[in-house]
């Protein structure tokens, strides 16, 4: 009886092979499933998407030939579409800033109003001429004195590098006399340059009338010393017009304007005395005038409006922001391709813009080319570098390399 027991339970007990079937059977099954679920649904997209020829593939009653060929055109179209995807995203990772127009509707009192720099084209006064020969040799000899005023002409070369025709022991004979009464190139210009109450008659600022000298300040330029009005670019910069008592009164950031029109801008009457001509880097009379950012150092890069006598100027400006976005403030300056204001210091301005920048480098290549650097880098306030000044012995150095100065390529790598 329990030998039959145990032969029935053995009999019911289901073997290995039969679960493995059982098991195969199921995925089988499984497979069968998705297989046919994906065919109904890519057939279900072909039919229903938006894409050109994918319904053709799927649709009853087409010969085999037609199917493939639209196959053929679909994937060949897929191909170049990824094709160009991978063109933009590879010029997306060589350029991957992009400049828009946010808005063109920008309230006017968010910029501020620009830089006025003026320079007079006469930038020896022949007056003050006379006056410093006369002091140089404490002399009456008008003879000595004349020819030591014509001779204080040279010092325009070190502005800018004119083939003007004078032996070099006139350079430095003249720059014997300078250091023989301890006259630096640089106090010797100040001295013959016009001045900014001669060259200004009358200023109005958003249509009140103040005193010249107490917005427009006498500061260096690539043309030499000019009158400028809203220029904070120096690092200290302190207020340098006639008027100290007002200096407290000067804004510590630059003005602003709320409306536009003539009358709430700057308006300024200029005097030009052709008879106090004496060095000029061109054949005319007027002024050179550059309008610029308040941060901007006026050299000659800089656009510039002429300014002939006995005229009526009526000159309007349409300013832009440019600013970036944090996410390219994220990326490193390798990648975007350029620095951020406060990623770079600068040895004489306050704000690094490329810019100033360009002039820094300019003159670091004179220093290096002639072991000096120009006057009209070096300003008061700011802590300087050791190198000398260029003085008259340096005009042959400095023309010399003018051009690569100019060009200033090796600053763009």
């Amino acid at each position: 009886m329990k030998n039959n027991v145990k032969n029935r339970n053995v009999a019911f007990k289901p073997s290995q092979k039969r679960k493995e079937a059982g098991s195969i059977q199921k995925k089988k099954r499984a497979q069968h499933f998705f297989e046919k679920m994906l065919k109904e649904e890519a057939k279900q997209f072909c039919l229903n998407t938006a894409l050109h020829g994918y319904k053709f593939i799927v649709l009853p009653k087409r010969i085999l030939l037609e199917r493939v060929v639209w196959v053929i055109v679909c994937v060949v179209a897929l191909i170049a579409a990824l094709s160009l995807l991978v063109v933009a995203w590879t010029s997306f990772k060589r350029n991957p800033t992009v400049i828009v127009t946010d808005s063109n509707h920008y309230s006017i009192w968010n910029y501020h109003f620009p830089a006025i720099t003026i320079c007079d084209y006469n930038v020896i006064s022949k007056k003050r001429a006379y006056l410093l020969a006369r002091k140089l040799l404490k002399s009456v000899d008008g003879r000595g004195v004349e020819k030591l005023a014509w001779d204080l002409r040279l010092l325009v070369q070190l502005l800018k590098q004119t083939h003007l025709e004078a032996p070099e022991s006139t350079y430095n004979q003249l720059q014997d006399i300078l250091d023989a009464n301890n006259i630096t190139v640089d106090k010797a210009l100040g001295q013959l340059a016009p001045r900014c109450e001669s060259i200004l008659t009358r200023c109005l600022w958003k249509g009140e009338e103040k005193r010249c000298e107490s917005i427009f300040e006498q500061i260096k330029t690539s043309e030499g010393y000019c009158c400028a009005f809203n220029y904070y670019a120096l690092r200290n910069h302190t207020f340098g017009g006639c008027c100290r008592a007002l200096a407290s009164k000067v804004p510590k950031q630059p003005r602003r304007v709320s409306a536009c029109g003539h009358q709430s801008g700057l308006e300024i009457l200029v005097n030009s005395n052709p008879n106090d001509y004496f060095a000029s880097f061109m054949p005319s009379t007027g002024q050179k005038m550059m309008i610029h950012n308040p941060y901007y150092y006026p050299d000659w890069t800089l656009q510039a409006i002429l300014n002939p006598r006995k005229i009526l100027n009526l000159i309007s400006v349409s300013p832009t922001i440019t600013y970036c976005t944090e996410d390219v403030a994220g990326m490193p300056s390798e990648t975007r391709r350029c620095l951020l204001p406060n990623e770079k210091d600068l040895i004489y301005f306050k704000n690094y813009n490329f810019h100033n920048c360009m002039v820094e480098c300019r003159m670091n290549t004179t220093i290096k080319m002639c072991n000096c650097t120009p006057f009209v880098y070096v300003h008061s306030g700011v802590n300087s570098t050791d190198v000398k000044i260029c003085t008259l012995r340096d005009v042959k150095c400095l023309r010399q390399h003018q051009i690569l100065v100019n060009n200033a390529t090796k600053c763009y790598q």
